[in-house]
């Protein structure tokens, strides 16, 4: 019988305590979070609790990914329990850190521990597979800009402003199609991420 799940910490959150083995999540959705100590919290795939990363963390993802949360979402990350992280005071409490990420380069990231100075921390770099929605969506984006390519060659071609009304309206029909199937697609994703 597991009896890991009669251990979890009561809360809305992912806390260091629910990491007693490192975790690989995908974030799904990025949103203020409940006050100035967590300022912002992560939707993670598949949980209901949320992940409010310290300001080291959040120092951390953006060296990795860039200062817009926004660019975060998809990649995945792997938290797991730091025994030694202390809180101001300088009690020994254990945090929630980082040491995993994916659509990164970076190996190792220095940022400001506090007051004591600077710390690098290890990353491994996670490899991952694309959402299979946001990979369909790609396709069709794709193959819009494709269409369109084609379509200004060939007017190009025939040094015509706009092509006769035969040739528009099939076009506008393909394009019409694409644009359906891409806004379908983008709202699979969405579901998909509530």
């Amino acid at each position: 019988m597991d009896l890991s799940d009669t251990i979890q910490v009561d809360s809305s959150q992912i806390n260091s305590a629910d990491l007693f083995e490192p975790r690989i999540f995908r974030l799904v959705g990025i949103q203020r979070g409940p006050d100035q100590r967590r300022p912002i919290e992560y939707r993670l795939e598949g949980e209901d609790k949320v992940f409010r990363p310290c300001k080291t963390v959040r120092r951390i993802l953006v060296k990795a990914w860039g200062k817009d949360g926004n660019d975060h979402i998809g990649h995945l990350v792997r938290l797991y329990c730091d025994p030694t992280v202390r809180n101001p005071k300088g009690t020994v409490v254990g945090g929630t850190r980082v040491n995993g990420l994916s659509h990164t380069t970076k190996t190792t990231i220095t940022v400001s521990a506090g007051q004591s100075g600077m710390k690098e921390h290890k990353i491994e770099i996670l490899h991952d597979a694309p959402h299979p929605a946001l990979t369909h969506i790609e396709r069709a984006e794709a193959a819009l800009d494709d269409h369109a390519d084609k379509l200004q060659d060939i007017r190009d071609e025939l040094g015509m402003a706009q092509l006769g009304s035969d040739i528009s309206r099939e076009t506008g029909t393909v394009l019409d199609t694409y644009l359906k199937r891409l806004v379908k697609l983008h709202k699979t994703v969405n579901q998909s991420e509530e």
